[in-house]
This record gives C-alpha cells, sequence and structure tokens, in this order.
C-alpha cells in the first residue's frame, strides 16, 4: 500500500521501497535533487500515515520503540550575516537539537531572512522560542519557529 501511494505521488523517481522489521522504510531514490526535495519538504502523509523522512547515513539508528527523538525543520531567523555558514548555522541550531541538515535555499545563501534547518529534538524536551547570540559584545534574539 505504501509503494503503490508513493509510486503515484513520486512516479518513476521512486526506484524502490524496502522495509526493516521495526516499521521502517527505505526509499531508493537515485535523482538527488527530487530526493533533497522531499525531505526538505518535511514530513508526508502516506494512506492517512504521518511518514517522518530523514537522510540516509552510516550509523542511523532506525528502531521504531526507541524513537525518543524526531527530526523536525525549524526556522532560525535574525541571525546575524557573521554566522552565516556551516559552523555559525550550527551553532545557533544547537540551541534547538542536534543539527542534521540545511535546506538548498539556506545551503546555497538564497534566503537571507531565515535559516531553514533539520535539527533532531527530544520528544520530551520543551521547544524554546528563541537563543540569545552575542558576537563582538553585541546581542542578538534568534527566534525560532518550528514547521
Amino acid at each position: 500500500m505504501t509503494e503503490n501511494a508513493l509510486l503515484q505521488a513520486w512516479g518513476q523517481k521512486l526506484v524502490e521501497v524496502m522495509a526493516n522489521d521495526q516499521v521502517c522504510f527505505f526509499f531508493h531514490i537515485l535523482d538527488r535533487e527530487f530526493r533533497r526535495k522531499i525531505i526538505d519538504d518535511g514530513p508526508i502523509t502516506v494512506a492517512r500515515v504521518l511518514l517522518i523522512l530523514q537522510q540516509w547515513r552510516p550509523m542511523l539508528e532506525l528502531k521504531k520503540d526507541n524513537q525518543t527523538s524526531v527530526p523536525v525543520w525549524v526556522r532560525l531567523k535574525n541571525i546575524p550575516y557573521a554566522f552565516w555558514s556551516t559552523p555559525g548555522i550550527g551553532a545557533n541550531a544547537s540551541a534547538v537539537g542536534k543539527p542534521l541538515y540545511v535546506n538548498l535555499r539556506t545551503e546555497h545563501m538564497k534566503m537571507l531572512s531565515f535559516t531553514r534547518v533539520c535539527v533532531e529534538i527530544s520528544a520530551s524536551h520543551p521547544q524554546c522560542n528563541s537563543v540569545d547570540v552575542v558576537l563582538n559584545g553585541e546581542s542578538w534574539i534568534v527566534s525560532i519557529e518550528y514547521e
């Protein structure tokens, strides 16, 4: 059912669907741009079931009963331009959770009004709405929006 629904939505870009015994699905998508787009778009609903999409990486632990954290897209607004780098964005995103990756527009600095970062957050940890950033004695409040 999942594979058929995704084939209708994604077409031939979806090469293969695999599953493990922990009810985790693996989607084989060769087209890097398309793969990046669907990850950037965030969770999807297939047959009324929410799927949280993550880029596979080595050492990624995939266990349903182990899901104490979830990947969430956040927008960080009012980041000083001096922090518009991988370490700077990562440092700001670390206030929310573990930074996983940024979307293409952030990576290529196409949207300077905010950064969009996928972070892994604890399901039980309270959400923070802002973080204080200090640079050369000057202070900024970076606001955080959860998608």
